[in-house]
């Protein structure tokens, strides 16, 4: 397969402030992956999309975004799909499975790289391979959310009620609970060009691997999250 890596990063994150470029440990988050990439053999050359001045002076294959990819309102997935075409025109080639990653995340390890091209190799029909991690606790039926001032259950309690489950409040009662954790997504050209898979990632196609890794490897969304890297 003719593999490439692509990160996303962007100035002007909210959520944690100039989260891509903080230093962990002495090297700035959006490093991390992109230099697990190198060691890993399956992948031809890491991409990086981005408008960030120090990663486009560091980083040797940059792609620089058009305005309308640079703000906080950028769509995703076009600018996936810019980084695919750019990739794609540069080498003069066309690419079989694009490595997906994330500039505020250091969790990409090349085994787990290498291991979930793998998976996606030796199956045919699957899509794409996305990064995970279990959390049981987490899963929908003990979500809640504000109704007025007052707690209200995620899923509706007629479905809760209705469902064969006999301990709701036990956090198995529903099997395991995934989530994406923002190391990588490993996707087919094909799922990415249809772009009609499962939501809220359709570019994965809809027959998606997942890779588990600790629970603890998340992508940086808030303060407290740095605590644990």
């Amino acid at each position: 397969m003719n593999v490439y890596a692509l990160q996303t990063a962007r100035m002007g994150s909210k959520s944690v402030l100039n989260k891509n470029t903080l230093k962990i440990k002495g090297k700035p988050l959006w490093l991390y992956n992109a230099e697990n990439t190198i060691a890993c053999n399956s992948i031809n050359k890491t991409w990086i999309s981005t408008d960030i001045p120090e990663i486009i002076k560091k980083w040797p294959w940059v792609i620089k975004r058009p305005e309308n990819l640079c703000g906080d309102k950028a769509s995703h997935y076009d600018t996936i799909l810019h980084g695919l075409n750019y990739i794609e025109a540069f080498h003069k080639q066309t690419v079989d499975v694009l490595v997906i990653l994330l500039g505020n995340n250091n969790g990409a390890d090349a085994f787990d790289i290498e291991m979930s091209i793998d998976m996606l190799r030796n199956d045919p029909k699957a899509s794409s391979v996305m990064s995970v991690g279990k959390y049981n606790m987490f899963n929908p039926f003990r979500a809640y959310k504000k109704t007025n001032k007052y707690a209200n259950t995620y899923v509706d309690q007629k479905v809760t009620k209705n469902s064969t489950k006999s301990n709701h409040n036990d956090k198995n009662a529903y099997g395991d609970v995934y989530f994406f954790n923002g190391s990588f997504w490993i996707c087919r050209r094909e799922a990415i060009i249809k772009n009609n898979g499962l939501l809220p990632f359709p570019w994965l196609g809809k027959n998606i691997l997942m890779y588990e890794q600790n629970p603890q490897i998340m992508e940086v969304d808030a303060e407290w999250q740095l605590a644990l890297l």
